[in-house]
């Protein structure tokens, strides 16, 4: 009898191949059966897509026609005035207040990263953030009384609605499917979208005047990707690991599309100016120099900032800007301020504001276009 021998060692070496194999491909057949729609936290919005107010539109706008719209509503070659923002710290609202986890800083490092990307579209002179938030449901003179303690003219607020994972229970107690499926998808670069560690994300922007205390701008965005940094329970917002997520790709850019959606809201916003009160000489105090983008020779209108007491509120007042019929005419500019002399021969009382042109957005209107990262 021929004596046969058997390489046990080439058999052991191939099994984990083999393993590896059969359980990569038993996944991937499995993916479209297990990694459909999750529970819905925003009705049908896709996996790794957000969106802006809760309808959807029949169709998309072209390129072409969001540049229209844009420059109907605010012409491109318009003069860039400069303004001031405070933008507060973003409250955790709802689910959010709950669901946060590791990623509790959010809130306060948020507001620095949109500063960021708010800076880099040239329609601010400076920005500030504020080391608090505004209530639920804030009141005109709350707004009010915040953007005058910083002395800036607009205010950016901030809600994290949401920060839930979608199906808690697999990401909480994976089975083993759902771990070599996940692993798989990680390993070979697929769709974001079929692992099961999905992770939601809902953001409010509201963009208030602070002179008036009123919504000038409303943003919604809302996304959902995969949370799979190595370590979930470990990391934090903002660090290398938050980045290296699709959860963190998709947020970084929404931070620079709200950019460039809240810096073009801004650009069109008319710069409001505080007249000091006249003193002597034939100047006056105007708080607003070049920075702001002000010049030599400039004709501005001047509005009186008046008060009306609310019906059956205590000392809470509603702020609003008539026109007082007044121009003034900018004679001298400096870095922050300018001199000034008002057409004719007026005096002038209460508080009064030069405004330049500029059209002011509707805080009704929804914006409901959808994108992929």
């Amino acid at each position: 009898m021929t004596a046969q021998t058997f390489d046990h060692s080439a058999h052991l070496s191939r099994r984990p191949f083999a393993t590896l194999t059969w359980w990569s491909l038993l996944c991937l057949l499995s993916m479209p059966a297990l990694a459909g729609p999750s529970q819905p936290h925003f009705g049908s919005s896709p996996q790794g897509q957000f969106s802006r107010a809760p309808s959807e539109p029949a169709a998309l706008p072209s390129a072409a026609e969001s540049a229209a719209e844009r420059s109907a509503v605010c012409p491109s070659d318009q003069r860039l005035y400069r303004k001031s923002l405070l933008i507060t710290t973003f409250a955790r609202r709802g689910a959010a207040s709950q669901n946060a986890e590791s990623l509790w800083s959010i809130g306060q490092n948020l507001p620095a990263l949109m500063g960021q990307s708010l800076s880099e579209h040239n329609s601010l002179f400076h920005y500030q953030l504020s080391q608090g938030s505004l209530p639920a449901n804030a009141t005109a003179q709350q707004v009010r009384e915040l953007a005058r303690g910083a002395d800036t003219q607009l205010v950016l607020s901030g809600e994290l609605l949401d920060l839930a994972m979608a199906r808690p229970a697999e990401a909480l107690n994976p089975n083993l499917i759902n771990r070599a499926r996940n692993a798989t998808v990680s390993t070979l670069r697929l769709n974001p979208a079929w692992d099961s560690r999905q992770r939601d994300f809902a953001l409010r922007l509201t963009l208030f005047n602070g002179i008036t205390g009123t919504p000038v701008a409303y943003r919604d965005y809302r996304l959902r990707g995969a949370w799979n940094p190595s370590r979930p329970a470990n990391t934090q917002f903002g660090t290398p690991g938050f980045w290296e997520s699709d959860y963190g790709q998709k947020i970084r850019g929404i931070v620079a599309t709200a950019g460039e959606e809240m810096g073009e809201t801004i650009r069109c916003q008319p710069l409001i100016a505080r007249l000091k009160p006249h003193r002597m000489g034939a100047h006056q105090v105007l708080e607003a120099g070049f920075q702001q983008g002000l010049a030599p020779g400039d004709r501005l209108p001047l509005q009186q900032l008046t008060y009306r007491e609310l019906p059956g509120r205590y000392r809470e007042y509603r702020a609003h800007m008539l026109d007082s019929g007044v121009r003034l005419i900018v004679e001298e500019v400096h870095p922050a301020y300018s001199l000034v002399r008002l057409e004719g021969d007026v005096t002038l009382h209460g508080e009064h504001l030069a405004v330049t042109p500029g059209q002011e957005h509707s805080a009704t209107a929804e914006y409901s276009w959808h994108r992929e990262y």
